[in-house]
């Protein structure tokens, strides 16, 4: 919620929740999980993601990714002209669950597909941890999956983390080029 309000430009992006809850910039549109009711068969959060892959975003948001629906996010991570990517996941952040988690997902969606890990980690390069604490939401840290040499590992290296006070920067650098000022990192 915090982060797409903040989107710097937000025309073209496509929101896929599960219950609706996002605010959303104006220009965006979001698409939602519909339960069966009655006559209609609902919509599923899996085909709410065809349906915004069909609308050729600019970007896609996916809202309470989960482990249910593997194969939804399949062409994400397989089709060469997938669009930019911002998923949320809810639960702890701890780094070795968050790459089983990953891992897993990505490999239940695409079994045959060798190169889905580094895909998924190539397209969702930076990891934003946030934390609801004493009724407010909470900047934790920033990291970047860095992937190894030879492709087959990547490392999560924190950027910035939760400090005594405040966000402090951890003196490591980014592989993924970033539109920053030139002094940032100093």
């Amino acid at each position: 919620n915090a982060l797409l309000q903040r989107l710097p430009e937000a025309k073209g992006l496509i929101a896929v929740e599960r219950a609706g809850e996002l605010r959303l910039p104006a220009s965006a549109e979001s698409l939602v999980a519909q339960w069966p009711h009655g006559e209609e068969s609902g919509m599923t959060w899996g085909q709410q993601i065809g349906i915004a892959l069909s609308k050729k975003p600019s970007c896609i948001a996916l809202d309470e990714v989960r482990a249910d629906e593997p194969e939804a996010i399949a062409p994400l991570l397989t089709q060469a002209d997938a669009p930019r990517q911002i998923w949320a996941f809810r639960g702890p952040s701890v780094t070795k669950r968050l790459r089983s988690a990953l891992t897993m997902i990505a490999q239940r969606a695409a079994p045959a597909d060798t190169g889905v890990v580094r895909a998924l980690y190539e397209r969702l390069p930076f990891v934003i941890n946030m934390k609801r604490a004493q009724g407010r939401l909470e900047l934790r840290g920033i990291a970047e999956w860095q992937i190894s040499p030879d492709g087959d590992y990547a490392d999560y290296v924190m950027l910035f983390e939760k400090g005594w006070e405040t966000l402090e920067y951890t003196g490591k650098r980014p592989l993924h080029p970033l539109n920053l000022p030139s002094n940032f990192w100093q």
